[in-house]
């Protein structure tokens, strides 16, 4: 989810996704800042800043276990009007 664009993605779509995203948003040095993580069901969450040199972001990450390895099941980027 990039700005409320909702997309569901293969993992090769999404690899190729992401790299376009962080290819045009490079980080600030020291450009993550973690606000909250959290831990429900077998399914953790976390919440950070992530300011690129286009702007910052907040970014929502959602992880689950399936078969012993940590799988992405979803990761929402919000541009932080500043």
């Amino acid at each position: 989810n990039f700005d409320g664009k909702k997309q569901n993605y293969s993992r090769n779509q999404a690899e190729f996704v992401m790299k376009d995203f962080f290819g045009k948003n490079p980080p600030k040095p020291d450009g993550f800042e973690n606000y909250h993580r959290g831990n429900n069901s077998g399914v953790s969450y976390s919440i950070v800043k992530y300011a690129s040199q286009n702007g910052a972001y907040r970014v929502f990450m959602k992880v689950k276990i399936h078969q012993g390895k940590h799988l992405i099941d979803a990761i929402d980027f919000t541009l932080i009007k500043e």
